[in-house]
């Protein structure tokens, strides 16, 4: 499988999906500009094989790629369904650096997705692991004052939850 994905790699193209643009009219997801969920897909390929493209260097480059069977954007549309609405966008979670695959993909929201960056700061409260931005909204605590706190060596908990 991994000789399948560098073929595809090094395909003079960069745009795999074109040679089978024809395919896709048949579930009305590539007539003109494409839906949302066709330009998902089609940006994925963007960001993973084409050097040209301004994100390459976040995905490609770093050996991120799409799975085999979303080499079809039928295969593509199953498994993730339409976006829930325009203010979702296609996600890689929960690992960030995984692969486009149905088990590391989602339709997220910009606030979802700001959560899923490598510059997070990750704090673990009752053994779950979260981004401290997420851990301050559920303790429905200020943030400037949890990362003071922090600085200054308070645990966690005792930082999110004494009174000011």
């Amino acid at each position: 499988m991994m000789a399948d994905l560098e073929a595809h790699r090094h395909r003079k193209s960069n745009q795999p999906w074109q040679s089978d643009a024809g395919r896709y009219r048949r579930h009305g997801h590539a007539i003109g500009n494409g839906t949302p969920e066709y330009r998902s897909w089609e940006g994925m390929f963007q960001r993973c094989y084409n050097p040209k493209n301004h994100k390459y260097h976040r995905y490609g480059a770093r050996g991120i790629v799409v799975c085999p069977r979303w080499w079809n954007f039928g295969n593509f549309l199953a498994d993730m369904g339409l976006k829930p609405n325009a203010e979702y966008s296609l996600d890689r979670y929960p690992d960030l650096d995984g692969n486009y695959e149905p088990s590391n993909c989602r339709w997220a929201t910009r606030s979802q997705q700001a959560r899923n960056r490598h510059t997070n700061r990750i704090v673990v409260i009752r053994g779950k692991r979260m981004p401290l931005a997420e851990a301050v909204e559920r303790f429905d605590a200020d943030y400037g004052l949890t990362i003071l706190r922090l600085r200054r060596g308070w645990s966690i908990i005792k930082a999110l939850t004494h009174p000011r």
